[in-house]
């Protein structure tokens, strides 16, 4: 059974490899659709002409880090041997690659706040994204559990 436990300095995920490869899917499925399901935060400003500097230099840095962290948890799951052991750098940014990928996952289930999950009907009509939601959220609550284990 999985686990993610904090093991001499280390997150240890301990899956097997079957695991490993479905949650490697899913990370490719998810980032695929990223363009037209997650935009950067815009409006960080309200003057108009620092919004836009914001734009022209923020906003593509937000979006290439973002491109890179995904492309790093990506070969963190697909190249390496069970158990899987992180850094707690390498942990932190799992974990903000896996709050890209629920967002993208939610916003095919067309979930906007926090109610969804009252709405039993969203289960039954999106059974891949809402399975895909439950394994990124659990890595993603384990992932902090073990963080703050010391």
């Amino acid at each position: 059974m999985a686990s993610i436990q904090r093991r001499e300095g280390r997150i240890r995920l301990t899956i097997d490899h079957d695991e490993q490869m479905a949650i490697y899917s899913i990370i490719q499925h998810l980032a695929r659709k990223l363009g037209k399901s997650w935009e950067p935060p815009s409006g960080a400003y309200a003057d108009p002409e620092l919004q836009e500097e914001y734009e022209k230099w923020v906003t593509p840095a937000l979006a290439a880090t973002r491109a890179t962290e995904i492309e790093r948890v990506a070969s963190i799951f697909a190249q390496s041997t069970p158990p899987l052991e992180l850094t707690d750098e390498d942990a932190l940014m799992l974990i903000r690659v896996l709050n890209i990928l629920r967002h993208v996952a939610a916003s095919e289930m067309g979930i906007t706040d926090e109610s969804w999950s009252a709405d039993e009907t969203l289960e039954k009509e999106h059974e891949s994204e809402y399975r895909m939601l439950m394994v990124l959220g659990w890595i993603e609550e384990e992932i902090v559990n073990a963080l703050e284990s010391w």
